[in-house]
């Protein structure tokens, strides 16, 4: 018999239209778009979280500096201390970077400390255990600041004015700690 026959195919379209439910390979077909989805949403999520704490650790950098600055004004130098409590005490740090009732730690948006220290003239801010993109950013941002050089991961200072890619050089593959000079 020749399948071409309309009788024959016209009972074959009726049984498809009563077929109830999904086949399973239709169900696999939608849960991998629904995993694509889900994937990609995160993804997104995640470079949001990142690029927000970044920026914050960007204008926390500026704000540790002014108010350093602003912290001594008057005063010959920086000292050769550790400035953290002088600078939490004095509201002198980014509000978000301290703990209720610490006076000793600062700590910046990716959860590490961070160290204000005097340096005779000048001084130093130290960041730990930042990501590599964040200290990308931050060190590629900072020409035409008040900042002597910066140093990553106890390697080789690199000075200001840097280049995005004298940035990425300094940084490596993996970050580090940052420790940014003054250059008063």
């Amino acid at each position: 018999m020749n399948s071409n026959h309309p009788a024959r195919s016209s009972r074959m379209f009726l049984r498809r239209l009563r077929q109830r439910g999904v086949t399973l390979l239709e169900l696999i077909a939608a849960l991998a778009i629904i995993a694509i989805i889900i994937i990609g949403a995160l993804a997104l999520v995640s470079q949001a979280d990142a690029s927000a704490k970044s920026g914050e650790l960007l204008r926390g950098l500026a704000s540790l500096r002014a108010g350093t600055i602003a912290a001594t004004m008057g005063e010959v130098g920086f000292g050769n201390d550790n400035m953290n409590t002088a600078l939490i005490r004095s509201r002198r740090i980014p509000d978000n970077w301290t703990r209720p009732g610490n006076t000793t730690d600062i700590i910046h948006s990716y959860g590490r400390p961070v160290t204000v220290m005097g340096l005779g003239d000048r001084f130093s801010v130290t960041f730990e255990d930042v990501p590599v993109e964040a200290c990308i950013q931050l060190i590629s941002q900072q020409a035409g600041t008040s900042w002597q050089s910066v140093t990553v991961a106890g390697g080789t200072a690199v000075n200001f004015p840097t280049t995005l890619i004298g940035a990425t050089a300094a940084c490596g593959a993996a970050g580090g700690d940052l420790v940014f000079t003054s250059l008063n």
